[in-house]
């Protein structure tokens, strides 16, 4: 039996913010990114285990099955502390109006 996990949009940062102080470890969030160098501005992902936050920004690359973007191609891996300081991270990398989802 295949199990399929829902996204659900992320409407305003003050509800990133939220999400990201309250992230459990089966969680995560995908941001559309506006990071320089990366294919189409790249997506902003935040996770975390038990001791700290993970964001992990790639670049979107078409599947050639679909014809979608999908996270690919070149990645780069940073940790953090506590949510304030991802925050602080993210605010200047991600897309306005915000393109994020939760799952």
């Amino acid at each position: 039996m295949k199990t399929r996990y829902t996204d659900t949009r992320i409407n305003g940062f003050s509800r990133l913010e939220t999400l990201v102080r309250a992230l459990d470890i089966d969680e995560g969030i995908r941001i559309q990114g506006k990071v320089r160098g990366f294919a189409r501005g790249g997506y902003v992902f935040v996770t975390r285990s038990r001791r700290q936050f993970c964001v992990n920004v790639c670049e979107q690359v078409v599947d050639t099955g679909s014809g979608k973007y999908i996270p690919g191609g070149r990645e780069e891996w940073y940790y953090f502390d506590d949510a304030a300081a991802v925050l602080r991270y993210i605010r200047p990398i991600i897309e306005t109006p915000l393109l994020a989802w939760a799952y």
